[in-house]
């Protein structure tokens, strides 16, 4: 009997700390869930983060990119159009008409640009159809147009033109549909990430 009651004892004992190491593995196993829950949190945050720090990189170059080549499409354009042998003339048109009547003793003086050489004939017959004084037309190496006739001076830089122009153009508001497009998908792979680890950290039940 009392060996019988000695090996009910050690098996109760037995069970006991069975019990014991199954409630205490249980209790890591938990700890563990918990724990990788927190850790999936986390990094399911940063990849999220890093989306968003991605997203808005892309969208800041890209940006960046586009208003470059506005910036030299619009300066290419406006340039041609301030070369453009008509648009001298428009502008030597008008200061003329600007002018008091001429007098013998005041010569009206266009000094213009190398590259406006090339128009030297239409400006001369331009100048002899509109001026009925005595004029004539320099050159120098400067890209501006500097009209003289006594006191009187006028002066265009085509480049402070083009600063202008291009300056006004950046200031437009809106986008190309580029920044559009990428805006859209930076949104929709925002929304992935959140919704994957939604998931993860809220799985659905499963069935019985």
């Amino acid at each position: 009997m009392a060996r019988q009651r000695e090996a009910l004892d050690v098996i109760s004992e037995a069970r006991r700390q069975a019990r014991n190491m199954v409630k205490q593995a249980r209790a890591e196993v938990e700890l563990l869930r918990q724990q990788g829950f927190r850790d999936g949190y986390q990094e399911g945050m940063a990849t999220a983060a890093a989306a968003v720090a991605d997203y808005m990189s892309q969208g800041q170059r890209l940006e960046a990119e586009l208003q470059c080549q506005i910036n030299d499409r619009a300066r290419r354009l406006l340039s041609t159009a301030l070369d453009h042998p008509d648009s001298l003339l428009a502008l030597v048109d008008e200061w003329l008409a600007s002018l008091p009547e001429p007098t013998p003793a005041e010569p009206m003086i266009l000094l213009l640009p190398e590259s406006a050489r090339k128009s030297h004939v239409r400006l001369k017959r331009r100048i002899e159809a509109a001026w009925p004084g005595a004029g004539g037309i320099e050159y120098h190496r400067e890209n501006r147009v500097v009209m003289k006739y006594g006191h009187q001076v006028a002066e265009f830089a085509p480049e402070a033109v083009l600063a202008e122009g291009v300056r006004r153009l950046g200031t437009l508001a809106g986008l190309p549909d580029n920044c559009r497009r990428l805006t859209e998908s930076g949104l929709r792979r925002l929304h992935e990430v959140f919704l994957q680890q939604h998931a993860l950290g809220h799985p659905e039940p499963k069935e019985r």
